[in-house]
C-alpha cells in the first residue's frame, strides 16, 4: 500500500540494481513453490522474502536526510527490545532473547543499533544517544553471542582507526570506548557470564551441532544445487535425529531453497550495490560499509536473514548506503504523454 501511494504521489517508478536483484530473488522463491518439498513452507518463505522489497523501494526514494532519520530508529528499536526483555525477563539459559526467541540475531541488531547511535552522537552531538549506546551495549553482552561480540570488537577497532586517520572527534571516541568497557565489565560481573564468553573452541556444543547441520546441508545441496528444494525444504527433508528449521548458514540455505542461482543473485545484489556506492564516494561509507560486512560475516554462521526484521535492516543499510548515488536502470513516468 505504501509503495502504491508513493508511486501515485510521485507519478514515476525508478528502479535500481538493488530493486531488480530483489525482484528476481522474490521471483525465484515464488517459482520454487511449484516444485517445493513442502508447498506451505515454501509460500511462507517466499512471503517473507517479498516483505523486504518495499523497504528497499521506499528507502531509495528518500533524501539522504530522511534516510538517516529512518536509520536512527534502529537504535531506539533495539533499546526498546532490550528494555522489554529486561522487564519481562525474556531470557533463555541465561541469555537475553527479548521477543526474538533467538539471542544471536538479537545481538546483531543491537550491534547495528550501537553503531548508528554512535554515528548520531559523534556527528551531530546528540547527547541523548548515550542512553541507547549504554543500554544496547549491556543488552549485547547479555545475549552472550561470542561471534557478535568478536564483531563488536572489530567495529570498535575500526571506529578508533576512523578517529585517528579520518579526523573523527577523538575525545568522544575515547569517552565512548571507556564507558562501553565499563558497561561491559559491569554486566559480565553482574550476570556471571564471563565463563561462557571465554570459551572459544571449535568443539563447543553449538559449533558441533552446526557442523552436523552443515555436513548434512552440503550433502543435500549437492543433489539439488541446480534448483533447490523450495523455501522450507531443509526443514521438511533434513535427516532424522534432530529438528531444526534452518541450516544455520545463510549462503547454504539459499542454495537449498532456490539453488545456486539464488546464491549468485544475492551476492550480485550486494556486490553491485556496494560498488555503486563506493564509486559514487558515498559520504556515509564509514557507517554502512562495516555494518554490511558484519551482516555478511555473521550470516555465514547463523540464521539472521531468516528473521524479516533483521533482513529488512540489512536491505535498509544497502539502500541507504547507495542512496546518495543511486544508479537507476529503469524509469517510468505515469500520467504523462509520451
Amino acid at each position: 500500500m505504501a509503495m502504491g501511494v508513493t508511486i501515485w504521489r510521485d507519478k514515476k517508478i525508478e528502479l535500481t540494481w538493488l530493486h531488480l536483484g530483489l525482484a528476481l530473488l522474490v521471483t525465484l522463491y515464488w517459482s520454487a513453490c511449484l516444485y517445493a518439498a513442502s508447498p506451505s513452507l515454501a509460500v511462507k518463505e517466499a512471503a517473507k522474502i517479498t516483505s523486504v522489497f518495499p523497504v528497499a523501494f521506499l528507502a531509495s526514494r528518500l533524501t539522504s536526510t530522511l534516510q538517516w532519520r529512518l536509520m536512527r530508529q534502529v537504535a531506539w528499536v533495539g533499546t526498546f527490545l532490550v528494555v522489554w526483555g529486561w522487564f519481562f525477563h525474556l531470557f533463555r539459559n541465561g541469555r537475553l532473547e527479548s521477543t526474538f526467541g533467538y539471542a544471536n540475531t538479537l545481538a546483531i541488531l543491537l550491534l547495528v543499533g550501537i553503531a548508528v547511535a554512535w554515528r548520531a552522537l559523534s556527528s551531530g552531538g546528540d547527547r541523548i544517544m548515550w542512553l541507547p549506546i549504554l543500554v544496547l551495549t549491556a543488552g549485547l553482552i547479555q545475549t552472550q553471542s561470542r561471534m557478535v561480540l568478536l564483531l563488536f570488537g572489530g567495529w570498535l577497532i575500526y571506529t578508533i582507526m576512523v578517529s585517528v586517520f579520518w579526523g573523527e572527534n577523538r575525545k568522544r571516541t575515547a569517552i565512548f570506548l571507556g564507558l562501553a568497557s565499563v558497561a561491559a565489565v559491569a554486566v559480565v560481573l553482574w550476570a556471571g557470564i564471563g565463563g561462557r564468553l571465554m570459551r572459544w573452541d571449535w568443539n563447543t556444543p553449538e559449533l558441533k551441532l552446526r557442523r552436523v547441520y552443515w555436513e548434512d546441508g552440503f550433502e543435500m545441496a549437492s543433489r539439488f544445487w541446480y534448483r533447490g528444494l523450495g523455501g522450507g525444504g531443509w526443514e521438511a527433508l533434513h535427516p532424522p535425529g534432530y529438528f531444526v528449521k534452518y541450516v544455520h548458514q545463510y549462503y547454504l540455505q539459499l542454495v537449498l531453497d532456490v539453488g545456486v542461482a539464488g546464491l549468485l543473485l544475492f551476492l550480485g545484489i550486494v556486490g553491485v550495490t556496494v560498488w555503486s556506492a563506493l564509486r559514487g564516494k558515498s559520504p556515509v561509507t564509514h557507517l554502512y560499509l562495516p555494518l554490511i560486512i558484519i551482516f555478511l560475516v555473521h550470516a555465514g554462521f547463523d540464521i539472521d536473514f531468516s528473521f524479516s526484521l533483521c533482513f529488512g535492516v540489512f536491505i535498509l543499510c544497502l539502500a541507504c548506503f547507495n542512496g546518495n548515488s543511486p544508479s537507476y536502470i529503469w524509469r517510468l513516468k505515469i500520467g504523462t504523454k509520451n
